[in-house]
Formats: C-alpha cells, sequence, structure tokens
C-alpha cells in the first residue's frame, strides 16, 4: 500500500529511465539487480536531467549491486525510503498491534518517504545531511510530531544498518527537541458541573450522553477511547471493570476503578444498572465541552484535562501513587504521575506553601 502511494507520485516523460515528480523534480528509474530503482537527478530542467542521467544510473548501477553482495532481507533494499518501508512493514505485521497504532505507523512513515533523505543510499547517508533534515523538521511541524519522526527514523536506520553490518549509524546520536510545556490550571469540580449541565441542557440528540461521558471521565480518571466502550455489565458491586472496547485499552490490561459517590450518583441517575450493552453510542465528548466552554466564556477544557482532574485530586487527597497509578492504568507504579499529574491547583499549594516554616 505504502508503494503505490509513493509512486504515484511520478510521472513518465517520454523518455528512457526519466520519470518526473509531481514537485517538478526529474528522477531515474530502472531495473537493476531485479528490482525497480529510481534516485534523484537534483534538478527541474529537463535538459539538465538528461545529461545526468547516464552517469548518475552508473553510479547507481554499482552502488545497488554492492549491497546486493551482502545478500539476506537487505539485499533488495537500498534508500532511506525503501528502508522505511521495510520497517514499516515488519512493524504492521506483528502479532497482537492494534489499528490505531497501524494507522499512526503508516502516517509518520509516508511524511519521511517524502523527505529529502529518502532517495539516499542508506549506507551513503552522511550526519550533515541527518541535521539538515532534523532543521527543516523542527522550522516546519510542532516539536511533538517532528520527534516522532526522529523516533521512526532511528528505528529505521537501526535496522537498516544491521541488516547490512554497517558499523556507523548516523541517525543514532540525533536529539530531540525539547516540547514547551504550559503550565494550566487544574479544572475545579464545580466547572465539570457546570459543563455537564450546559451540554445536557441543549437537548440535542447526544447532548446526554455527552454529558455523562465528561462526568464519567472526570470521576473515574478513564482515558477518552475507555470511556466510550463502557458497556452497563462493566458497573457492578461499586466496581467498574475499564476493558477500553474491541481494541482493548492502551496497554492492552483491563483494570478495575471503585465506584466513588460521584461516580455512583451519574450511574444511578443515568439508569445503568437497568440496562445492558453500550453505554454510549459517540466517541468522544470533546466538541460539545468546547462548545460549552465558549458558552460559559471559560478556557477550554479537554478530555484529557478530565483525566488530569481525576489523578490530581486524587493525589491531593492523600491516595497514594501506586494505588492512583493503577485507577488509572500506568503500570510504571507512579513514575509517569510524578512527571506528570503533580502540578496541583493553585489553592491547595498556596493552603500547603501556608504550613511552610523555618524556624
Amino acid at each position: 500500500m505504502w508503494l503505490m502511494v509513493v509512486m504515484s507520485s511520478f510521472k513518465a516523460t517520454g523518455i528512457s529511465y526519466l520519470v518526473r515528480r509531481n514537485c517538478g523534480t526529474y528522477y531515474w528509474q530502472a531495473k537493476i539487480g531485479g528490482a525497480s530503482r529510481r534516485g534523484s537527478l537534483r534538478t527541474k530542467a529537463q535538459s539538465v536531467a538528461k545529461a545526468r542521467i547516464g552517469n548518475a544510473m552508473a553510479k547507481a548501477k554499482a552502488r545497488f549491486e554492492s549491497v546486493a553482495a551482502f545478500g539476506g532481507e537487505g539485499a533488495d533494499v537500498v534508500t532511506v525510503g525503501e528502508w522505511v518501508g521495510e520497517w514499516l512493514r515488519r512493524e504492521v505485521e506483528r502479532v497482537g498491534i492494534k489499528d490505531s497504532t497501524r494507522k499512526d505507523y503508516r502516517n509518520k512513515s509516508l511524511a519521511l518517504m517524502k523527505c529529502e533523505l529518502a532517495d539516499i543510499v542508506l549506507r551513503k547517508v552522511t550526519v550533515k545531511e541527518v541535521r539538515d533534515w532534523w532543521r527543516k523538521e523542527v522550522a516546519s511541524v510542532s516539536p511533538v510530531t517532528a520527534n516522532q519522526r526522529l523516533r521512526v527514523l532511528k528505528c529505521v536506520f537501526s535496522l537498516g544498518c544491521k541488516s547490512l553490518g554497517i558499523l556507523f549509524d548516523p541517525v543514532a546520536d540525533m536529539k530531540r527537541v525539547p516540547v514547551p510545556k504550559k503550565l494550566k490550571a487544574v479544572v475545579e469540580v464545580d466547572l465539570i458541573r457546570s459543563l455537564a449541565r450546559n451540554v445536557r441542557s441543549q437537548g440535542k440528540s447526544h447532548s446526554r450522553e455527552a454529558a455523562a461521558m465528561i462526568e464519567v471521565a472526570a470521576f473515574s480518571g478513564m482515558r477518552p477511547a475507555e470511556v466510550a466502550a463502557l458497556r452497563a455489565e462493566d458497573f457492578q458491586k461499586g466496581w467498574v471493570a475499564v476493558k477500553g472496547g474491541k481494541e482493548g485499552t492502551k496497554n492492552r490490561s483491563e483494570r478495575l476503578v471503585p465506584i466513588n459517590p460521584e461516580l455512583a450518583g451519574v450511574v444511578e441517575r443515568e439508569g445503568w444498572d437497568e440496562r445492558v450493552g453500550p453505554l454510549f453510542t459517540i466517541l468522544t465528548p470533546y466538541r460539545a465541552l468546547v462548545s460549552a466552554c465558549a458558552r460559559l466564556e471559560v478556557e477550554t477544557v479537554t478530555p484529557y484535562d478530565l483525566r488530569h482532574f481525576f489523578a490530581t485530586t486524587c493525589i491531593e487527597r492523600g491516595i497514594d501513587l501506586a494505588t492512583v497509578a493503577e485507577w488509572l492504568g500506568h503500570k510504571d507504579g507512579g513514575v509517569l504521575l510524578l512527571q506528570t499529574y503533580t502540578h496541583v491547583r493553585r489553592a491547595h499549594s498556596a493552603s500547603q506553601a501556608a504550613r511552610l516554616r523555618f524556624d
């Protein structure tokens, strides 16, 4: 599938071995060593491309035949773009991988297949070329996206270098770019209740569902997809079983979360103890939340802010980190909590500061 997407951006020119990419750059394309190969001629002028094609193909033939001599799985995989495709093929074939993860890997891989590194023979890539690519990536996309693409590229080069017996990996020492973190006050419980009431009052087809999802997320700490997958049977004897639906939870591990009084009130009001089957027909209350925030003229609250509220509230009430981590579905015993969920409310922070004494 990925190969078809990449190939579709090239068009024949009517000249033997010469093709043109949609962006205007000319490439040579030929069958070498039993496989279709292609390389950039680094020009948008056809006359220049025709002059370069003979020499470029001669060099490419020598390089490709040299790589083929290694044999093994990497024999027909030469350029960085081809190794990206090889890495993607192996990843999507892994047993147990989620469909959402497959889709995410494809999107990242396609982005790498379009970059300037894609047409370079992997064993010929220099540190300067990688740094030039990284500089452009950081300048053109968000830090999170850039870091994700770098992670995939590191995996690709690790696979290629290991398969081809290359000792030096030019990507191995590349560092992630820092991701700015905006300090955002934790949502107050009164605001959550106001948002849920506001959403419910809209009277639209999914207003009641969206309002209930907001409350469940805030009072259980479930991820948005986990809330959307809830069934009436999951609420039993003081506990709610978090299963995550068809694809399971994020870490494929079901867990139990105690039904606290706030959550019990939602279950009783909605009559879920008398129902069977799925509780929700929508996937997320995001749009309803954003609209409610606009109507109430408050800062936008997202479904993950509700999870953040739950975690922070638990920590403020003195619940130990290991227990909170278990309720949230973390497998690290509380390490991530220390890094992410300890930005306590300003009021709580001020009250704690008042207890500080230096005498």
